[in-house]
């Protein structure tokens, strides 16, 4: 049995370094990961912290957005591996009224023809076209989208991923839902939103 894909779609971010801090391996979370850490933090953190071949470390970790509960490090053959284990309950509140159903994908299609109506900008969509219409506080929605995409007016090149986070939650009311993430990159910066996938909605 082939375990790779397993590990390219861990949520938990894992990354092989060789000796000079030179990325030799990472999976999907972890180039996730990357987009907002510098990968030499990363390396130095996993050489200071590397106290044996492998070690496990409980703790609280942070780096820029990212928490963690625990990290894996090991060494092997010049290689240096690194794992973060992730909380699998991020939550937060959110507006439990007046919410209505969407379609994310019109909204950011409108949201974009917006920002950049001026703009001649390439996109590159990485989208889940799965993702069914949900509910929503369609005016917050818009207006956060279109005020990180205004973050990026002077970039000539853009890559858009809609998908589901896997392994995040945020919670609306007493519920947990699932998470759907717009991800925004450019050569030089990543920015996220996050919002609750609600099927069904009835006064949360």
């Amino acid at each position: 049995m082939k375990f790779d894909i397993w590990i390219q779609k861990d949520i938990n971010p894992f990354v092989v370094f060789n000796e000079k801090g030179k990325i030799e391996y990472l999976n999907d979370e972890a180039e996730y990961f990357l987009s907002f850490v510098n990968e030499k933090e990363i390396f130095e953190f996993a050489i200071n912290n590397l106290k044996d071949k492998f070690i496990t470390i409980n703790g609280d970790f942070k780096f820029n957005k990212f928490e963690f509960v625990s990290v894996s490090i090991g060494y092997e053959e010049n290689e240096i591996g690194i794992k973060f284990y992730k909380s699998l309950l991020p939550v937060k509140n959110i507006k439990t009224e007046g919410l209505e159903k969407i379609n994310l994908f019109f909204i950011l299609d409108f949201c974009r023809n917006y920002v950049f109506l001026d703009k001649e900008i390439e996109f590159e969509d990485l989208f889940d076209i799965d993702i069914p219409e949900f509910f929503a506080d369609k005016k917050a929605l818009i207006n956060e989208i279109n005020s990180v995409l205004s973050k990026f007016k002077n970039e000539k090149k853009l890559k858009v991923i809609v998908k589901f986070m896997l392994g995040e939650k945020i919670k609306v009311g007493s519920n947990n839902y699932n998470v759907i993430g717009i991800i925004i990159k450019s050569k030089n910066k990543t920015e996220e939103i996050l919002m609750p996938f609600i099927k069904k909605y009835k006064n949360i």
